[in-house]
């Protein structure tokens, strides 16, 4: 093992333990799952039984070789090392669900290499070198384990009946706009059980990308607000309902949360949060971005995180406690976000490309390409990208199609 991972066995007794972080056992600490946590906790146990997950995370590292890495063990036991490392360092790695509590279990040296064997796959031509830190002490990674969003946040307790107010009205706003919202016509029904997850996507061209971008530039708008409203307006012209356009997207709370957790000091942690931005189905293109880029930009306010704690209260009840007869499926079709289909947009060396995920239980690739074709239609109406020039590429996997633009 590489000196600066040696770590330290004995109990160091002086970890601050995290706020409501309860240690029922030797060894092993519990913390009930707040409101935000049990949203997301509920919609994963509800695809137990279908053996799938609602989504999953991943993450995308860049490893490099510095002059102090000497080569006097392999790079594969070194990125090993370092994995063990992070899991110390971001001891969320190790904690496991059970119901609505979260577990962590302080390990012995066995453990930590069980869990690294059942862990750390490895691959070829991985780059890496161990982290610049002396020592991990261990059983202190617990100061390291992840508060919830809401205590990260730090909305004052107890709460206020300004912040209830505001809470209510943030909560109702939104399942408004979802609710009120217009999608695309779907095979199935209630009783339709999802099967296999599959996508289709179009790649444009590195002249196209520069040229869309440029266009919209010149036009003082973003391209997410320019694919946005494209997007919207293909729903418009397949929905079955004369309802305005409303998608889920994450926002990224990270830099509004109290120091440490913004900061590089803390562990990397998953805090994120929604707004539902609306588009006008009587309104023009122009009007629409400006209004989405307005939404992309203030959606964040003071109101809005004193009133945090609340709002996922009641958010997690709105959900999980609804009375009444069961809602029709969802079936609009969101921007990178949670829904029956998902339109992913990014650009990758230097070429924007559109990606449509979705269930083969509720759409066949037809569905799906007729979508993108769709949107690359109403961008090339703006005068933003050169004619479509189909290619019938070769897939693998869960790729249906690929088409070059």
């Amino acid at each position: 093992m590489p000196k600066r991972l040696k770590w330290e066995l004995s109990w160091s007794g002086s970890a601050a333990v995290p706020r409501a972080l309860v240690q029922t056992s030797p060894g092993t600490f519990r913390k009930e799952c707040d409101s935000e946590e049990k949203f997301y906790r509920s919609m994963a146990l509800a695809f137990n039984k279908l053996e799938k997950e609602h989504w999953c995370i991943y993450c995308l590292y860049a490893l490099r070789f510095e002059p102090s890495f000497t080569g006097a063990c392999s790079t594969v036991d070194a990125l090993r090392q370092v994995w063990k490392a992070l899991r110390f360092e971001y001891p969320g790695l190790s904690v496991v669900p059970e119901g609505f509590t979260t577990v962590y279990v302080l390990p012995d040296t066995s453990k930590v290499e069980d869990w690294a064997n059942q862990t750390f796959v490895e691959s070829t031509s991985i780059l890496a070198r161990p982290p610049e830190l002396e020592a991990i002490p261990w059983t202190t990674e617990i100061r390291n384990l992840s508060p919830s969003m809401e205590d990260a946040v730090g909305p004052p307790e107890p709460t206020s009946s300004v912040m209830e107010e505001i809470a209510r009205s943030i909560i109702e706003t939104f399942h408004k706009s979802i609710l009120n919202n217009c999608g695309l016509p779907y095979k199935g029904d209630l009783t339709t059980i999802p099967i296999v997850s599959t996508r289709s996507a179009v790649v444009f061209s590195k002249e196209s990308t520069s040229a869309f971008v440029t266009a919209c530039k010149a036009r003082n708008i973003s391209v997410t607000a320019a694919i946005h409203v494209a997007l919207a307006e293909t729903v418009f012209g397949v929905s079955l309902e004369d309802k305005d356009y409303s998608t889920v997207m994450s926002v990224n709370l990270r830099k509004y949360l109290q120091p440490p957790y913004r900061t590089q000091a803390h562990a990397c942690q998953t805090y994120v949060s929604s707004i539902a931005p609306t588009v006008l189905r009587n309104s023009t293109f122009s009007k629409r971005t400006a209004v989405l880029m307005n939404d992309y930009k203030n959606w964040h306010t003071d109101e809005h995180m004193i009133s945090l704690r609340l709002l996922y209260k009641h958010h997690a009840a709105a959900i999980l406690d609804r009375k009444g007869p069961p809602l029709a499926p969802p079936s609009g079709v969101f921007l990178s976000s949670l829904s029956v289909m998902l339109l992913y947009p990014w650009t990758f060396k230097g070429r924007l490309n559109l990606s449509i995920n979705y269930n083969e239980a509720y759409y066949n690739d037809l569905t799906a390409r007729d979508v993108l074709n769709s949107v690359h239609t109403v961008l090339e109406t703006e005068s933003w990208s050169p004619t479509m020039v189909a290619y019938a590429a070769p897939y693998s996997g869960s790729l249906k199609s690929t088409v070059n633009i």
